[in-house]
């Protein structure tokens, strides 16, 4: 007897793609453990004891290929009470995943053309909401068949709530899961513009020397982009979370931190001087990946700083790093929760990033360049109202939105045109 399901069914191309389910429907058994072979995964996994992987950074990803009619995963919430997951079918449309803390197999399609298949599923929320263990798929009468190929090209982001997409399906102040998703952020969006598959290593409230409230501990640098699973310490608790940057260099970084610590005033050297630092070691790590370094498009205070360390750098001989400065060209439908954009204002940062990549380090014809960008914009959502700053131009608000003790963003915006741009050295 097929037991209820307590997701939503969404038809598509003639198959149903279903939620959580209370236990198995006909044809499923447990879950197999994943292997390696069938299964891939783009992002931070922690691979324990038992053969279960364990991840939290925003965007992670599992793609896996079956033949068959239908599919189930296992998936449990470790942390957290309830996450969202973005659900492909054989590269279509993403439909959304609800998981819950109180269910753990989840059947992702049914109904199928019996042939070879692939789905992929890929975290909307950050790492601070919730952390999810995943415990392999089940083929039902089917069986695993090989996961998608890798693509060309790999982008990596690092940032703060903007970069983790704090807010970006929502209007009001405050948090709320289902209004975050990683899938609809400029840094998705940029990379699937090239074909490329991306990594998102950010956390709310987290600035490069100086966080949200002032407070230098912890902090990205120093404290959590080294880490597979955002929360546990690479010290004496856990000495295998130290990630091996070698399993995935990007061919572009983008670094999204300054936000945080510009709306906590902190000391422009202090920040110039972590930021050398921090370049200092990704060059150690990725000396030949491509570095962009962003700020916007909420507190621009620090953009003289950031433009300052790319000169430098350019100055001493790298030739791979720009900078790049958000600005919105128009307020309305930019601004979602906690004064966070929205997506129409990531999608208007990803064709601006698009630009400034396609002048660079894409300038040349090369696997994995788009032909065109993307055109498309989702419906505008309501903006608040904005302060005037010391030069005259509009100036960010303190629009604050908390969600737990590690969600927390700071909101505001500058008005005029939205310029990316690069600086290079005279």
């Amino acid at each position: 007897m097929r037991l209820k399901s307590v997701g939503k069914c969404v038809r598509r191309m003639g198959f149903c793609v279903l939620g959580a389910v209370v236990g198995l429907l006909p044809g499923f058994s447990a879950a197999a453990a994943p292997a390696e072979e069938t299964v891939r995964f783009i992002g931070r996994f922690f691979k324990q004891a038992d053969g279960v992987y364990r991840f939290n950074w925003s965007a992670s990803t599992i793609l896996a290929g079956f033949e068959g009619t239908g599919i189930a995963v296992t998936l449990r919430l470790i942390s957290g009470t309830v996450d969202y997951f973005n659900l492909r079918i054989d590269g279509g449309e993403a439909q959304e995943l609800k998981i819950t803390a109180d269910t753990e197999r989840y059947v992702l399609a049914e109904g199928l053309e019996d042939g070879v298949h692939s789905v992929s599923l890929e975290k909307r929320s950050e790492g601070s909401e919730t952390t999810v263990e995943f415990a392999g798929f089940d083929y039902g009468s089917g069986r695993p068949a090989a996961a998608p190929p890798a693509k060309k090209l790999r982008f990596e982001f690092v940032g703060d709530s903007i970069t983790a997409g704090f807010g970006n399906l929502g209007t009001e102040p405050g948090y709320r899961i289902e209004e975050q998703d990683a899938g609809l952020t400029y840094g998705a969006m940029t990379a699937q513009a090239f074909d490329a598959e991306y990594t998102i290593i950010a956390a709310s409230g987290t600035g490069l020397y100086q966080n949200l409230g002032g407070n230098t501990y912890p902090n990205m640098p120093a404290n959590y982009y080294d880490r597979t699973l955002l929360g546990l310490s690479i010290d004496a608790q856990d000495a295998a979370n130290a990630w091996d940057f070698s399993r995935a260099v990007p061919d572009v970084m983008v670094i999204n931190l300054g936000t945080n610590d510009g709306a906590s005033n902190v000391k422009t050297e202090n920040y110039s001087s972590a930021y050398h630092a921090f370049l200092d070691e990704v060059r150690t790590r990725y000396p030949d990946t491509f570095l962009v370094c962003a700020l916007g498009p909420m507190v621009l205070k620090l953009q003289p700083a950031v433009e300052q360390v790319v000169q430098q750098r350019q100055q001493d001989g790298d030739e791979r790093i720009v900078s790049c400065i958000f600005r919105f060209d128009e307020q309305d439908g930019m601004w979602g929760a906690g004064g966070h954009p929205t997506v129409k204002g990531h999608r208007q940062m990803a064709d601006e990033l698009i630009a400034l990549l396609k002048e660079t380090v894409f300038a040349a014809s090369s696997p994995g360049q788009p032909e065109e960008e993307s055109s498309s914009e989702p419906a505008a959502a309501p903006t608040g109202s904005a302060d005037a700053d010391a030069d005259g131009k509009t100036g960010w608000i303190a629009a604050l939105a908390a969600a737990g003790a590690a969600v927390l963003g700071a909101a505001g915006w500058l008005t005029g045109r939205q310029i990316c741009r690069r600086r290079r050295s005279t």
